[in-house]
């Protein structure tokens, strides 16, 4: 599992000292208002372990890489301080969407700085350049109009086929409105490279 570099970002390999910001990202109401209920300290934490474990995992494609900052002229005044994660994962293959999926979280102080595009951007990067994936799903809630503009400026296209009438976003209570409210959009390496030559 390499770093991966971007104009300002270091994308590098989840380590221990990301706990506080890891749990942080899954404990906020902010965070997670599009993804499910703000995670509790506990369960943050063991989200955060499996992480770690399945990034020394050769057999999954389950890897998270914590974000940082290249340079000083920025929020943080240590340049390997993280502030958000992107990941790349392939457990949704048992809703029958061969694809591997990737995602990103950011604090909500470095929100709105072009990071997460950014950050995306490098990680599609490494999966078409290095992983040699022939495509790449994006999910995110259809409220989520943020996500949707950098989906749409980074290639991603939607997909025919909707999710799974069953599909629960989480067992506790949610802030979403639907739990079929979800989108999936899918990049091919084919396009990938037709917008990057």
């Amino acid at each position: 599992m390499l770093s991966i570099s971007t104009e300002r970002l270091t994308l590098r390999p989840l380590i221990a000292a990301d706990q506080d910001m890891f749990c942080q990202l899954y404990t906020s109401k902010h965070t997670m208002a599009y993804m499910s209920a703000p995670y509790s300290a506990e369960k943050a934490k063991k989200t955060f372990y499996s992480a770690l474990h399945f990034n020394k995992n050769q057999n999954r494609v389950i890897n998270t890489w914590a974000i940082t900052l290249k340079c000083l002229n920025a929020p943080y005044t240590a340049t390997n301080m993280s502030f958000g994660i992107v990941m790349v994962y392939d457990e949704w293959k048992q809703e029958r969407l061969a694809n591997i999926e990737v995602g990103v979280l950011l604090l909500p102080e470095v929100t709105k700085q072009g990071f997460a595009k950014e950050a995306l951007m490098g990680l599609l990067g490494y999966c078409f350049n290095r992983l040699s994936l022939p495509q790449v799903n994006i999910r995110f809630h259809q409220d989520n109009n943020l996500m949707q503009i950098i989906a749409r400026k980074l290639g991603f296209t939607s997909l025919a086929h909707k999710l799974p009438n069953n599909l629960s976003l989480s067992k506790s209570k949610s802030t979403l409105k639907s739990k079929n409210a979800m989108l999936v959009q899918q990049l091919t390496a084919q396009q990938w490279q037709a917008g990057h030559v």
